[in-house]
């Protein structure tokens, strides 16, 4: 799970949160790849909404789990 904060500069009322899924063959990093002006979560953090995004599948951030390593291939992994 990844997270970016509402801005400081937006002042909410209200804090609202936004959860943002990826879909198939995309991983939370296309939320935040075109850059601060132009990336969707950028934008819903700028107008003051607090930005979760997650991955639902293998991506570079799932594999450096604690204790199980990927490359075993482990049901556990």
């Amino acid at each position: 799970m990844h997270r970016i904060p509402y801005s400081k500069e937006s002042f909410p009322d209200k804090i609202s949160v936004i959860y943002l899924q990826h879909v198939i063959l995309a991983s939370s990093a296309d939320w935040v790849l075109p850059g601060p002006r132009k990336g969707f979560a950028y934008i819903l953090a700028d107008f003051g909404y607090d930005v979760l995004m997650s991955n639902v599948r293998g991506t570079r951030y799932s594999r450096k789990h604690t204790y199980l390593d990927p490359k075993t291939h482990s049901l556990e992994f």
